[in-house]
């Protein structure tokens, strides 16, 4: 990466990538993802003590979730330095929600315990009349959904199931950073991919301005194949919508980790 002379370079280099990433192409950002590394690297919160991964880890994820989803954080930069702030923020918000699933781990495992156990299609389909009761008020069933989710993973490009099974879908010890299966699998430009496919996107933010929800891979299948439109007040049945297409992404998970074991 190209070193700046000045402070002044390398806060004006990362204040344009950042506002436009509602557009950037792939060397973009792979750019911007080399200068936010190039800022948050040296920096090391106390906040990382409290935190059990590697800083790195938490660098992608912030990434993952505070960048690459540009309506999750400020879409003016003036300085890189504000980095730092955002990052620090993020890494509160991992220890609050590490602090949550330990204290009530215990409990919500004994509840668990004292349940018969369910695979996941019985649990589907159980809790299909209350917990997606959002989808019925579109003329949508969760059959139907399913059925329409199985053919998008069958159809799309063999890196979108790759992205929903081992990054988007799966519970965070499970989750694969970006970068992790991008080396692990070979696969380019991967910062523009999660762009493309709308994982970054947060369908409660509809905006009508600039590169939308309903221009990614993911939009343009809920919009086209479903016929749901886009909306902030749709929000929750695509909400939905993920839940039973990440049930079907992550079935498709353990057929591939089936087929690849000896």
């Amino acid at each position: 990466m190209a070193s700046f002379s000045t402070q002044m370079e390398l806060d004006a280099a990362v204040s344009d990538l950042w506002s436009r990433r509602d557009g950037l192409d792939a060397a973009e950002w792979d750019r911007l993802y080399e200068l936010v590394c190039s800022v948050l690297k040296p920096y090391r919160p106390k906040e990382l003590g409290s935190l059990p991964e590697d800083r790195q880890v938490y660098i992608d994820d912030f990434f993952a979730d505070k960048v690459l989803k540009s309506s999750a954080s400020p879409s003016v930069l003036f300085h890189a330095g504000a980095i730092r702030v955002f990052y620090r923020n993020y890494l509160l918000d991992q220890i609050r929600e590490l602090t949550q699933h330990k204290k009530y781990f215990v409990s919500a495992h004994r509840d668990d315990c004292d349940e018969d156990p369910k695979n996941g299609a019985d649990q589907l389909r159980d809790e299909s009349a209350a917990a997606f009761a959002e989808l019925a008020e579109h003329g949508l069933t969760v059959a139907q959904t399913a059925q329409s989710a199985k053919a998008f993973l069958l159809h799309c490009e063999a890196w979108v199931p790759v992205y929903l099974a081992f990054n988007f879908c799966p519970d965070k010890p499970r989750s694969e950073t970006l970068q992790a299966l991008a080396q692990r699998l070979r696969i380019a430009s991967y910062h523009h991919k999660a762009s493309k496919l709308g994982i970054n996107w947060d369908p409660r933010k509809v905006s009508s301005q600039g590169k939308g929800f309903a221009d990614t891979v993911l939009g343009r299948w809920i919009c086209d194949d479903l016929q749901l439109e886009i909306r902030p007040e749709n929000a929750e049945a695509i909400l939905d919508i993920f839940k039973i297409l990440c049930f079907e992404a992550l079935n498709w998970r353990e057929v591939q980790e089936q087929e690849a074991t000896p």
